[in-house]
């Protein structure tokens, strides 16, 4: 599930256009020491870290007196594992008047880099027993040795920390941000439902808490304690998103559609309809049957993406579902032409041609869907089905006897039964049959799919009746 704090974006602009037209001569007329940086982060939110350190180094030449710049150049260089030049340029910034609990975390993060963890620990200590710290400088400074803690086995330390700052603040975005993926990454479960219940009982409107206690119930498998959380979170925080769709999310996990749809619903009207949105739509009205709306919003999605090759497959399984096969068999191939390696669209393409009787097609699928994956029992049970189905009973001999050099499974092993019972060799079906009763006595049902007229004979209700007495054959 996504995390509620999001990086604002950053868009291309005209000072960016302008910073490169004037790039290559290093003259940039009009420029503040502010749209270089500008620039820098246009830059580094696109990933481009090596103009983002151009950036700051040509602001450099123009003002080389602003600490900022400096530390922005110190943090890219400690980036690049730069250490040396990184604590040259931080050294500067200070000697400039840069904010000395700001120039400390970074220094310590620039002991991260050089290995020496116990001095960045003890850079950050130091920094925490200062009272002068503001409110927001302690938050920074308490997460940054978190970082570090949790870095080197000492995770709980860190959650006690960052759990001890909350208590304060209870509705930091920053500390809560960092103790919920701190939760995820140790899987924490327990102790994170613990400590925001605590938190939303000293605050009942901390919307954040409420959302973290959504994901730590979700850890913990306690949906529908993790729904009614995610609810709370959004009844406070009326257009706050992720909790609508995150308990959109765990209502599906459910099966509860039509709950979910409800989510989405209200989020719609204040949210654009993204891509992952629709599609998730299109998931809930498939699960309900209802394959017509499915589609609609399935084609919306692959209006915005048309190369999500899962959203033709969808659309292929709504037409094999309403029976319009020559549609779905055109879905299938545009899912499985965008990714050759999923096996279950060539399952999905084959059983759409054995529906239409087109048998021919049939068999090279099934043909490369074991030579895809050769140790997943899933399709060499699938072949050995049609080949029975379809009275091909010599290659499905030797279907079993290729199968027994990749895989083996107790669903594999019924097949091969009703195989020998249909070819009148009852005692080594039934040897085989009490073999795979022992294997996987729950898909007992697919030998019964193959050879239906034997449900009610005493040597299979005599086996039956010895691996489970209660069971019952109608």
């Amino acid at each position: 599930m996504p995390s509620f704090i999001k990086k604002a974006q950053v868009n291309f602009s005209d000072l960016l256009f302008q910073y490169e037209f004037h790039a290559e001569s290093g003259v940039f007329p009009g420029f503040t020491e502010s749209c270089f940086i500008k620039v820098h982060d246009q830059y580094l939110y696109s990933d481009y870290r090596k103009d983002a350190l151009r950036a700051i180094e040509a602001g450099l030449k123009y003002f080389p007196k602003s600490s900022t710049l400096y530390a922005y150049k110190a943090i890219r260089l400690m980036e690049s594992r730069k250490t040396n030049q990184a604590l040259e340029n931080l050294t500067e910034a200070e000697f400039q008047g840069h904010c000395l609990v700001e120039a400390a975390i970074i220094r310590a993060q620039i002991f991260v880099k050089q290995n020496k963890q116990s001095q960045a620990l003890g850079v950050l200590r130091s920094l925490k027993e200062d009272e002068n710290l503001t409110n927001d400088q302690r938050v920074q400074v308490v997460l940054a040795e978190a970082d570090i803690l949790e870095e080197e086995g000492m995770a709980a330390e860190a959650f006690d920390n960052i759990s001890g700052l909350l208590f304060k603040q209870p509705n930091n975005p920053e500390a809560l941000v960092a103790v919920k993926a701190l939760v995820e990454n140790q899987r924490w479960y327990k102790d994170s439902i613990d400590l925001h219940l605590e938190l939303t009982a000293r605050d009942s409107f901390a919307w954040a808490a409420w959302y973290n206690l959504g994901h730590a119930y979700y850890g913990a498998m306690e949906f529908d304690k993790a729904i009614e959380a995610f609810e709370y979170s959004y009844l406070i925080n009326k257009k706050f998103a992720p909790a609508y769709l995150d308990r959109a999310e765990v209502c599906q996990h459910m099966l509860m559609f039509n709950k979910a749809l409800m989510c989405f619903r209200d989020v719609l009207e204040f949210t654009e309809a993204t891509e992952p949105i629709l599609h998730q739509i299109g998931d809930c009205y498939f699960g309900l049957d209802r394959y017509d709306e499915a589609k609609k919003f399935y084609i919306r999605a692959v209006q915005l993406n048309k190369h999500n090759d899962e959203l033709f497959f969808k659309i292929g399984k709504c037409y094999e579902k309403e029976y319009a096969l020559k549609t779905a068999e055109r879905f299938y191939k545009k899912a499985w032409q965008l990714d050759e390696l999923r096996e279950d669209y060539v399952e999905a393409l084959a059983t759409c041609y054995f529906k239409m009787g087109r048998h021919s097609k049939v068999t090279p699928l099934l043909e490369k869907v074991i030579t895809m994956n050769p140790t997943e029992d899933h399709a060499w049970v699938m072949y050995a089905k049609y080949l029975i189905l379809t009275g091909q009973f010599e290659i499905a001999k030797s279907l079993f006897v290729r199968a027994e050099d990749h895989t083996y499974s107790g669903k594999l092993v019924f097949c091969h039964a009703a195989l020998l019972y249909i070819l009148g060799e009852e005692q080594k079906a039934f040897e085989l049959f009490g073999e795979a009763l022992e294997e996987a006595y729950e898909c007992v049902g697919l030998f019964f799919e193959l050879v239906p007229h034997v449900r009610h004979d005493k040597k299979v209700q005599g086996a039956l009746n010895y691996y489970d007495p209660e069971y019952y054959i109608g």
